[in-house]
């Protein structure tokens, strides 16, 4: 999450928001593509929908399948 994040940065939370909105960009856009990079290279060496859901933080597996739904649209 974003203040675990900004605490292995060293930076507050809201510093590192207006830092990637500098870049054009939020929290919520850069773990959304950092899950999909990951989930894409899970899903291609074959791992399974559940272990993917788990070890990326998704709730569960519908979740994740939401997800991946939204991604390959």
């Amino acid at each position: 999450d974003l203040d675990a994040v900004s605490a292995r940065l060293g930076q507050t939370p809201r510093t590192v928001q207006r830092r990637l909105g500098d870049e054009g960009t939020t929290f919520r856009e850069v773990l959304e593509d950092a899950r999909k990079r990951r989930a894409e290279a899970m899903l291609a060496d074959g791992m399974p929908f559940a272990t993917i859901a788990e070890a990326l933080g998704f709730s569960g597996v519908r979740s994740f399948r939401r997800a991946h739904r939204r991604w390959t649209r």
